[in-house]
């Protein structure tokens, strides 16, 4: 019968547990991936809801594509315009036949600090008393448009904070 070392025992109790280790946890998932991940839901009232907006990179953005009641293709966007400061800075846009249009907010903790740099693109038309207000929860673009001086309207965005996670549920008009 022959003996085996001492060190040679060790070695191969060893090989036995990293072994037993491995297959223990290759079944298990990282903890983070319990975080919500980014996402973009219509709810019940046509507004947008994005969740897990914390998960995107600066620059990366969500959209939703959704149709009017004439079939017409609406997208509505949020992007992580957010730099080497602490406040979360995000863009919120629409795109629509011959609408483009959007602001900025700047968020801490779930609200909303301040709202800037505003822009609409209108093809073919002209906008007038354009608004940006915010309040702590809520951002909202508003003004009145004339496209080719045969439809003309009010438009608006809004962006709503919502839940713990900086979620951001967005609403349109037009």
């Amino acid at each position: 019968m022959k003996y085996r070392s001492f060190a040679s025992r060790v070695s191969i109790l060893m090989v036995v547990l990293v072994s037993s280790l491995a297959l223990v946890f290759a079944g298990t998932t990282p903890t983070y991936a319990a975080e919500i991940q980014p996402t973009a839901v219509a709810a019940e009232d046509g507004s947008i809801i994005f969740e897990g907006l914390d998960q995107l990179k600066p620059g990366e953005k969500l959209e939703y594509v959704t149709t009017t009641d004439s079939g017409d293709p609406v997208t509505i966007g949020i992007e992580n315009a957010t730099t080497a400061r602490a406040t979360k800075r995000w863009k919120i846009y629409r795109e629509w036949l011959a609408f483009y249009d959007g602001y900025y907010i700047n968020m801490s903790n779930n609200k909303i600090t301040s709202t800037d740099s505003w822009w609409v693109n209108l093809v073919g038309g002209t906008y007038s008393d354009r608004t940006l207000t915010h309040t702590a929860t809520m951002a909202e673009q508003k003004y009145s448009y004339s496209i080719q001086g045969w439809y003309s309207g009010t438009a608006w965005l809004r962006a709503d904070v919502t839940g713990s996670g900086n979620n951001v549920k967005v609403t349109d008009g037009i």
